[in-house]
């Protein structure tokens, strides 16, 4: 989906932009533009620079205006779910594409399947070292306490020390930036 036509939609039903971020520089790079619908409900798109992956979601106070607003955005522009996002990681065969699966699955996470995206990122942070970087990378993108336990056990059995290393920065990153008391 592209910004131009996420931008359109967002002005044309009368939401209102409240911020508007340029991509940094680096490893997590990512360009947001958020708009307020109503008071304490949002509406982003993002960009991650790594995978060049584009994503919606709506934000806000209210579950269910949250989960509504979702659903109609999703219907408007075709969006992948959450379970669509983990049956491509069940598809992919193949490292690159498990990898790409990965952090798209840790992009898209939802907390209606909050349980089987912990379950299916954990589960990849015991394999070859290009897929738990992937892995890391999901769980950093998802920003869940619930991926502490296995990064902590990642940042000291992991056999390359890259992987080690980002698995202890993702996990300090997490612990303090994760809204989840």
């Amino acid at each position: 989906m592209r910004e131009d036509a996420v931008a359109s939609f967002a002005e044309s039903t009368g939401f209102t932009k409240v911020r508007d971020t340029p991509a940094g520089e680096g490893p997590g790079a990512m360009r947001e533009i958020v708009w307020e619908i109503s008071p304490e409900l949002y509406f982003c798109y993002g960009l991650d620079e790594d995978t060049r992956t584009a994503f919606l979601m709506t934000r806000g106070v209210s579950a269910d205006a949250v989960t509504e607003m979702a659903e109609l955005v999703g219907q408007y522009f075709d969006a992948l779910s959450c379970q669509d996002l983990l049956d491509e990681l069940d598809r992919a065969r193949e490292s690159a594409d498990r990898a790409r699966a990965l952090e798209r699955l840790g992009l898209g996470a939802s907390l209606e399947y909050r349980e089987q995206v912990v379950r299916a990122i954990s589960a990849t942070l015991t394999a070859e070292p290009e897929i738990q970087r992937a892995a890391i990378r999901g769980a950093l993108l998802a920003l869940w306490r619930d991926f502490l336990p296995p990064l902590d056990r990642v940042s000291q059995q992991a056999d390359a020390e890259d992987v080690r290393q980002r698995a202890q920065w993702v996990a300090g990153y997490i612990r303090e930036n994760s809204v989840e008391s």
